[in-house]
């Protein structure tokens, strides 16, 4: 039998990603602080993925706080009663 499994999509923008990118937070875990980086990256296809399964959920953390985010990460988890969540 497998295990369970739930894709869980975190989504956003990417003008709120660019305005998240000089955070000084990012910089102390050797973060992604470059614009111009992500730029290209993204424009080619670096953030492409070509997934197997559909998300069962996806967060837009442009409109959430990472702590709601968690929050409702983990209220979708004990709602689907996985085992560790309770």
């Amino acid at each position: 039998m497998f295990p369970e499994r739930y894709v869980i999509e975190l989504a956003c923008p990417d003008d709120v990603v660019e305005s998240r990118l000089d955070s000084p937070s990012r910089s102390g875990f050797t973060k992604l602080t470059d614009v111009g980086i992500y730029r290209q990256a993204r424009d080619n296809g670096g953030f492409d993925f070509d997934y197997k399964f559909e998300p069962d959920l996806v967060v837009n953390t442009d409109s959430m706080s990472a702590e709601d985010s968690a929050t409702h990460i983990i209220n979708f988890l004990k709602d689907n009663q996985v085992q560790g969540t309770t």
